[in-house]
């Protein structure tokens, strides 16, 4: 295989082009190219996870206000199903129809 790969660079057939356009004529170039996109992507990522470390104090008071409301609406809905279980037994046990309101999308 190493053979093949040195017989087609110095044959001049091994032709690539790369994902941002380049065209290659070496695996030299190639891989260096390939370098070169991988400290691309490590820079941004980079710059990407200090940004959210600047961010994140900020919004630490809005995050966990979204936990306590995501909180109660869990509970809500806990209370809602328990409440609809609750009827539905009451109304088998007296045969009877029972009206419950309900806050959802159906109205």
């Amino acid at each position: 295989m190493k053979l093949k790969r040195a017989e087609a660079e110095r044959g001049g057939t091994f032709r690539r082009t790369m994902p941002d356009g380049a065209v290659v004529t070496s695996y030299k170039e190639l891989y260096n190219s390939k370098i070169r996109q991988q400290q691309v992507e490590v820079k941004e990522l980079r710059e990407r996870q200090q940004h959210l470390k600047e961010n994140v104090g900020p919004h630490r008071h809005q995050m966990g206000m979204f936990r306590d409301l995501h909180k109660l609406l869990r509970c809500k809905l806990e209370m809602q199903e328990r409440d609809r279980r609750e009827a539905s037994r009451m109304a088998a046990e007296e045969g009877a129809d029972t009206n419950v309101w309900t806050a959802g999308p159906e109205g």
